[in-house]
Parts: structure tokens; sequence; C-alpha cells
């Protein structure tokens, strides 16, 4: 009986061990970018941002040991100025070069979020925890931002842009560790 009970003891303390230890050698981070209507190019046909999540010191102190993205969202302030209007969302590749008009957007690039309603002339404001019921295509928008760049891009459902994206904060929680 002495033999099990001092067994079951050197088997719970190795365990909480390794758990203290698993601990101590992986942590999870978050990090931010916040950008705003005027960091952004052209409001012609589509708004882009190259998101550069690199230049983050929490990025840079882990970058050689993250070991997965475990959620990208967005916090998202739009000001719609007309009737009847929706909102795309798209991520591609921050090595590839920008896509210049809609229809390359629309043909090369991953949608994200697709058609979100806007309501005439008022401020719509995603909270993050919205944006994660409303992301398409997690796997590839993941993969993305674990290569710490990716463009961004907005859309509306008309030709050309008749909304304002007051301002955008990416937020990316990864893991990293040894």
């Amino acid at each position: 009986m002495r033999t099990m009970i001092r067994r079951s003891a050197i088997a719970g303390m190795l365990a909480s061990a390794l758990m203290v230890g698993g601990c101590l050698l992986s942590a999870t981070f978050v990090v931010q970018v916040l950008f705003r209507d005027s960091d952004m190019g052209d409001h012609t046909v589509r708004y882009h941002k190259l998101v550069d999540i690199t230049t983050e010191p929490d990025w840079q102190d882990n970058k050689d040991k993250i070991h997965t993205i475990e959620l990208v969202g967005f916090q998202l302030w739009i000001t719609n100025n007309i009737q009847g209007n929706s909102f795309n969302l798209y991520v591609d590749d921050g090595d590839d070069p920008e896509q210049m008009t809609r229809a390359d957007v629309d043909a090369n690039t991953t949608k994200i979020i697709n058609a979100l309603a806007l309501p005439a002339g008022e401020q719509r404001y995603v909270r993050y925890s919205e944006s994660l019921r409303l992301l398409q295509n997690e796997d590839i928008l993941k993969a993305l931002v674990k290569e710490g760049k990716f463009h961004f891009y907005a859309t509306s459902k008309n030709p050309n842009i008749d909304f304002t994206l007051d301002s955008v904060r990416v937020i990316v929680t990864l893991s990293a560790g040894n």
C-alpha cells in the first residue's frame, strides 16, 4: 500500500512539474494594430492598408517561437453615407502586389466578411466578438497573419465607396513558446 501511495505521489509531482514547466515555456500574447481612415489609400473604389504586425514589440520578441494564431478579430467603425449599403472585407498576402481595382480585389483576394449590412446615414460599430462570428475563410486569414503582414481591403456593394471606414483595430491572439 505504501509503495502505491508513494508511486501516486511521485506521478502527481511529475505531472505538476510538467504543467508548471509548460506554462513557463509558452505564453499567449495579444497584438493590436489600429489604423484610421486617413491611414488608408484610395477611397474611390476600395480601401486598402498593408497591415504589418511585425513592428509590434510582442511580435518581435516572439516571432521565431509562434506556435499558432489562436484568434484574429477586428473592431470596425464604419459610417454609411447612403441607403441600402453593405460592406465586404478582404485580405491578401502582404508580399503580393497591391490590388488596384475593385475587380482585382474581387478576383485575387480572400473575402473574410461578406455583405455586412450598414444602416443608412449612421455609424456602425462592429465589436471584436461580433467580428469573430462574421469571419469567413478563417484558416487563410490566420495563415496570412502568421506571416506578419497582409493586405486589408474593404469594398461596398456599390461600384464606388460610399461609406467611411473611420477606424479599424486588428486584434491577434497568438501562442508562442520554446
